[in-house]
């Protein structure tokens, strides 16, 4: 059985986008993009609604190329156990509210297997 993964949606946005101008943001868009072959095929990777939905903010056709990216890995589905963990790292973290989705990517990366619906 294979390790898995939580697969959030900065990794496939580096993936995916246009080099950057910034040498650090293309540094990570390299490495990203020499790491992704490697991680398909040797782990387990998951996604969510939450990937889905950011993933398809912004420039059309960005998203386009990153929902493509996106398209064949199973969903962890929100649960309730998932947001109350999220509301858990937005009160002990101090998480503001309009920054929910960064609480709920932590708590569905760490919520145990056998509690997440795929």
């Amino acid at each position: 059985m294979k390790e898995s993964i939580y697969l959030e949606t900065t990794v496939v946005s580096y993936y995916t986008s246009k080099p950057s101008r910034d040498i650090v943001a293309l540094a990570h868009q390299e490495i990203t993009r020499q790491w992704w072959p490697i991680a398909i095929r040797r782990y387990d990777i998951f996604i969510s609604e939450v990937v889905t939905e950011e993933a398809s903010f912004g420039d059309p056709e960005a998203a386009k190329r990153r929902l493509e990216e996106l398209k064949d890995f199973p969903h962890l589905e929100l649960n309730d156990k998932v947001e109350e963990m999220a509301q858990v790292y937005m009160e002990r973290l101090n998480i503001p509210e309009k920054s929910f989705r960064d609480a709920a990517h932590l708590a569905i990366a760490c919520v145990p297997e056998e509690l997440m619906e795929v």
